[in-house]
């Protein structure tokens, strides 16, 4: 059947007294139900999810209204939100802190007020912790089943203190009481929900996966980011936050770095560590074999990579995109002990796993892999035939299968 459609924007005042961009596009086609998708960190991990899933709902003719904060907005996110509300889906931009702020409350208002205007809604879904908490307190007295995606919930971090702990796991519990349900990426963070005292009634897993990507050259990136032909590099790509461990990557690329003058290290990401990250390496006087290169798209990046780090010190769980990824490229990977990491890594496979913040172990596994270019090959080939067991297809058809089910019960 054919469509026509028309794009259309309007500019909407805000609780905070900040405009906020509504683009719709119209269509003749019934839709099958219509979603709320609300997101706060719409870049790196989180956002590539909701990107995904919005990109396949879509497919699945979905009425989708995507509320998203354009704070910490990549340009991949701002680029493929245009393409989705050129192909039916509804775009609302709600400014929404990554802290705890005043703020909130006008961002709850203006969402709450959003949801009322274009309602009703068949489902709504709230991604990370932030997200989550925005999405359900401004759906508080809605009969519209709510879902939650924390996308790695906050008292996972293995470095929370006690009182952190104490206080986000009592909020999560106060929220859980307004969700319908939660979705968890892996087993190990179902159970930790279970253990913070989430009702395991309403826990759902459904991994992430990611789409068949569209990969450049490895010359092609190498000239995008001046990084030479002829060196080895490794990859980072990651937040440059604690969570991510970035410092852990430097000090093992410190330790081999005399060994392997052919080797250089490229760490693509931004965050509150980089000032003191450029300090650690003026210091070891590695200035000219690290590059600092921002927050770039970490699937387009990893064909100019010899080897993928990944110094992670909490995730999700499942399968994190950037392993995935990383994976895709036909990339050896060296990582650190995050929470079910073997679904992507064979331990002397496809790559080594470290314990956390063990830079000398992870030193180690680079030399075993820089030593012997047969061996780096042979990994190689190991992680992209790891890839055939990920699928986005498969991650979107849980999801419609999970709204679905929800729909049916309300």
């Amino acid at each position: 059947m054919s469509t026509s459609s028309r794009l259309s924007e309007t500019n909407n005042g805000t609780a905070d007294g900040t405009f906020s961009q509504n683009v719709r596009t119209e269509s003749t086609s019934a839709k099958k139900f219509k979603v709320a998708e609300v997101i706060e960190a719409t870049f790196a991990g989180v956002g590539r999810h909701v990107l995904d899933l919005v990109d396949g709902l879509l497919s699945e003719n979905v009425d989708v209204h995507l509320i998203y904060s354009p704070i910490r907005m990549s340009d991949e996110f701002r680029e493929s939100i245009q393409n989705f509300a050129e192909r039916g889906a509804t775009l609302f931009e709600c400014p929404i802190s990554s802290q705890v702020q005043l703020s909130d409350y006008a961002a709850t208002r203006q969402l709450r007020r959003y949801l009322l205007e274009n309602g009703p809604f068949d489902l709504i879904h709230g991604h990370s912790s932030k997200g989550g908490a925005i999405a359900r307190l401004a759906a508080r007295g809605m009969k519209t089943p709510v879902l939650y995606t924390p996308h790695a919930i906050s008292t996972w971090n293995p470095r929370i203190s006690r009182k952190g702990y104490l206080v986000y796991g009592t909020f999560e519990r106060i929220l859980a009481k307004w969700t319908n349900c939660i979705v968890a990426v892996s087993e190990e963070e179902s159970d930790h929900c279970i253990k913070l005292g989430l009702p395991a009634s309403k826990i759902k897993v459904v991994p992430n996966c990611i789409n068949k990507l569209d990969l450049p050259t490895r010359e092609e990136v190498r000239e995008k980011y001046q990084l030479p032909l002829d060196k080895r590099v490794l990859g980072f790509v990651g937040r440059l936050e604690p969570q991510k461990g970035p410092e852990v990557m430097i000090e093992a690329f410190k330790r081999i770095a005399s060994q392997f003058p052919d080797v250089v290290l490229a760490m693509i990401g931004g965050g509150e560590l980089e000032t003191s990250l450029r300090q650690q390496v003026r210091e070891a006087d590695l200035t000219d074999r690290v590059y600092f290169l921002g927050p770039q798209p970490g699937n387009w990046s990893m064909p100019g990579f010899d080897i993928f780090c990944m110094t992670s010190r909490y995730e999700a769980g499942g399968y994190p995109y950037v392993a995935q990824e990383a994976a895709y490229a036909g990339l050896p990977i060296v990582t650190t002990r995050f929470q079910c990491r073997e679904l992507i890594v064979d331990e002397g496979e496809n790559g080594f796993i470290v314990e956390n913040d063990d830079d000398v172990s992870l030193a180690k596994g680079l030399e075993t892999l820089l030593a012997s270019p047969e061996k780096l090959a042979e990994f190689g080939r190991n992680s992209a035939a790891k890839f055939n067991e990920f699928s986005a297809e498969t991650m979107v058809s849980r999801y419609m299968n999970l709204y679905q089910s929800l729909l049916k019960q309300n």
